[in-house]
């Protein structure tokens, strides 16, 4: 299992399961690359040692993924954004962390 489970509550297996729809959809398309999206969690409300069970499966789930020379790339998101225009760049905190927290690039 990726993932720990506390209380009735999952904190990392959709992104799991994100993996193996994704794996599914490769054999119908015949696709070889895919972004993986993450999207938010419940890290505000886990306890210290909730996160670090998610930490360390999440490290585990990296290495798998390495080990088995599929994992391409990969980095969180940060909770701030730029906004670019015509008279230049200007930061913004664009609430990213409600949305997309992270990608990883596969190769199937």
């Amino acid at each position: 299992m990726c993932g720990s489970e506390e209380n009735g509550e999952t904190f990392f297996d959709r992104g799991r399961w994100r993996q193996v729809e994704m794996l599914a959809l490769n054999k119908i398309l015949d696709m070889q690359e895919f972004i993986l999206l993450f999207r938010g969690g419940k890290t505000n409300e886990a306890t210290d040692e909730q996160l670090d069970n998610h930490e360390q499966s999440w490290d585990s789930w990296m290495d798998h993924l390495e080990a088995e020379g599929v994992l391409i790339d990969g980095l969180p998101m940060q909770d701030m954004g730029v906004i670019i225009t015509k008279d230049g760049m200007q930061e913004a905190d664009c609430g990213l962390q409600e949305g997309v927290t992270g990608y990883l690039i596969i190769e199937c």
